[in-house]
């Protein structure tokens, strides 16, 4: 009867451990599939992440001239319109890089005459024979 005990108890024992060795490679196996699943995963959201990379930088790539050109285009509409104002403006010369001293002190004469009583000579006169005695007649 002890016999027939021990060896139930080993038999018991010997299916014990050849469950939980089967369950362990059963666990180890699952997981390794788990491992495999997630990697094709990752990989998978890499390739679809590389490919929205690559759309959005081809359309990138293909805006970036057209926002030059509408950037350009948009500051020479601000650059007519201060033009525009400047040009408005009657109190205002605007003088070139020939002739600038000449031009500031012709209008700086025209302004001090333009205050003076009118005489028989006109200030154009007076003006134009004061340019031409500096030397500054190119005006």
């Amino acid at each position: 009867v002890q016999r027939i005990e021990d060896e139930t108890r080993m038999e018991t024992e010997r299916v014990r451990e050849q469950s939980v060795a089967d369950g362990e490679v059963s666990v180890a196996r699952t997981r390794a599939e788990i491992d495999v699943l997630l990697a094709e995963g990752e990989l998978e959201v890499a390739r679809n992440v590389a490919k929205g990379d690559k759309a959005i930088f081809k359309a990138e790539g293909i805006a970036a001239p057209l926002n030059r050109r509408l950037n350009d285009h948009v500051s020479n509409t601000h650059l007519l319109k201060a033009q525009a104002a400047l040009a408005e403006n009657e109190k205002l010369a605007i003088i070139g890089t020939k002739g600038g001293d000449a031009a500031n002190s012709l209008l700086q004469a025209d302004a001090a005459l333009s205050a003076a009583p009118a005489e028989e000579t006109s200030r154009e006169s007076i003006l134009t024979e004061m340019a031409i005695a500096t030397g500054r007649g190119d005006v």
